[in-house]
Order: C-alpha cells, then structure tokens, then sequence
C-alpha cells in the first residue's frame, strides 16, 4: 500500500516513507509507519474474532519500476475486545529475512478519533457511495462492489482508487492505477493492485481461516453424481427389458420324435 492508504507519522522524513511506498506492499506501511490519528465514520458489527489470520502474497508481473521488498506477509488477531485488537504482524522479506511486530488497530468505527492501521479495517456493510475516513488518504469514497475470489472463496467486495475521493480518478498522467479491495462483511483488506502500461502489481489475500475456501472438487463429483445415477438407472432397466423381450420372443424348439 501507499501512505495515502495506510495511516502514518506526519513527523516521519520523506526518505523512510518512500522507502515504504517503493516496496508496494500495505503490511510493510503498517510496521514503517506505526502511529496514526483518525476519523473514522459509519459503525458496523465487528466480524473478526480472536484466532483469525490472513496471509497476503505479493504478486508481481512485468518491468517492475523497482524490486519488490515483501514476498508476504500475515496479520493474526491475538485477541479482539471491540472496538480494539491486538494483532501480531509477520513480513518475510524478499531477501530471506522476517520481522515480527505486535500492534494495536481499530475494529469498530465510530466519530471518534483512534490509533491503528488505518484503512487495513474499513467499516463493515458499505455500499457504493459510502464514505469513511482514513488519516494520510481522506475521504474514501466506495466506487463499485463485485464479487471476486480471495483465499479460495468467492466474496463480496467493495473497492476505491487510490487516494479517493468523490468524482476523482484514480489514474494518472503516466498511465498508472491503483485500486483497493476490502471483503464487504468483514471490511478486512483484501487486495491492492497497481496496473501500469507494461507491469502489474498487486498485493493479494492468499490464504484465511475467516472464511472457508470452496471446494471446487467436490462440487463437480456432486453434479457428476447427479448425473451418471440417472443414466446408470436408465441403462439398467433398459438392459432388463431388452433381456426380457429376447426371452419372449424366442421361437419354441422342436421336440425330436421318439
């Protein structure tokens, strides 16, 4: 993520938070810029329990204007007592190496101001038009909800452009656009994908146990199921009657004379 996405230090030196942004990444924001001070608006029921984690891959294709830092990085929820949690970040660098942090972000929204990793949890339930704060962005505007695949599942999403805001875009003069993904139940991020003329990068949920990935087998043996018992039935008593009808329609043996 950018820091216009993720909350940061507006004391912070330009140099440690472009360092950031070059990596692409929201988790690696979320431990160069730790503090924020926020306004977050529209409450919604807190969906995320304690246990819960998420993993997310970067996932880059073409000429990348800079290599990538993070290759992932997953957030577990050590406890949740809204409207706060308590979350234990892992990032595993490209280089090999892994750092591991424990904050504090905010689950539930209200009018108040609050510290956390702003925008990685957007309130819950928005539709399209719904506004709602994040420090360092602003006014985020929800443009459009869609149904994507994340962590094996199909889920309802909602998503914004980069730096937001109501009627702008979110692509610029050099043909650049990055959009954010937060799953529409939970307002836990999801996906940031920055798409240029020649490379895409995109910043993925991969694997959750907060919900249940599909099991795509077997749903296909159940229709295979549904349909080979009926054919198998119609094969049998077919077979049966032709078998019958061989029996009948035999001619009678002469019997030989005595």
């Amino acid at each position: 993520m950018t820091e216009q996405y993720i909350a940061g230090e507006p004391t912070r030196s330009v140099t440690s938070k472009m360092t950031c942004v070059r990596a692409g990444t929201v988790l690696l924001l979320l431990l160069c810029l730790a503090s924020s001070t926020t306004v977050l608006v529209s409450a919604g029921p807190v969906r995320i329990k304690a246990g819960d984690w998420i993993r997310y891959d970067s996932i880059n294709r073409g000429q990348l204007p800079f290599p990538p830092v993070t290759a992932w990085s997953k957030v577990e929820f050590l406890s949740v007592s809204s409207p706060m949690a308590t979350v234990l970040v892992t990032m595993n660098r490209t280089d090999g190496t892994e750092k591991v942090n424990t904050n504090s972000i905010r689950v539930a929204f209200d009018n108040q101001s609050s510290g956390g990793f702003s925008g990685f949890i957007i309130p819950t339930d928005l539709d399209v038009g719904g506004v709602f704060r994040v420090s360092g962005w602003g006014n985020v505007t929800i443009t459009g909800e869609t149904t994507r695949t994340y962590a094996g599942a199909s889920r309802t999403v909602v998503y914004a452009p980069y730096g937001s805001e109501a009627g702008s875009s979110s692509q610029n003069s050099s043909g650049v656009e990055t959009i954010s993904y937060w799953d529409k139940q939970t307002g836990i991020f999801l996906e940031e994908i920055t798409t240029a003329p020649n490379y895409t990068m995109s910043f993925k949920a991969t694997t959750t146990n907060i919900w249940a990935a599909s099991s795509s087998g077997g749903f296909k043996w159940q229709i295979l199921g549904a349909i080979a018992i009926p054919v198998a039935g119609v094969i049998t008593v077919t077979a049966l009657l032709m078998r019958r009808r061989k029996h009948t329609t035999l001619p009678p043996q002469n019997e030989s004379n005595s």
